[in-house]
């Protein structure tokens, strides 16, 4: 193995490690977004919304 070989497999290796981070970055922002906008459409973001029968209400 050449030393060019060597680098070449260190700057793959760094490269999948960074875009590794970066999807896992912004992955995490997505599912954040994701599971706030599906909160909003439920409808919980409503704290003077009736409970239905049975359900604690936080007062």
């Amino acid at each position: 193995m050449t030393t060019i070989q060597i680098i070449n497999h260190g700057a793959v290796f760094l490269s999948l490690i960074f875009l590794g981070g970066l999807v896992g970055f912004f992955g995490t922002i997505a599912l954040e977004y994701f599971r706030e906008r599906s909160h909003y459409r439920a409808g919980s973001y409503n704290p003077k919304q009736k409970a239905p029968d049975g359900w604690e209400t936080k007062e």
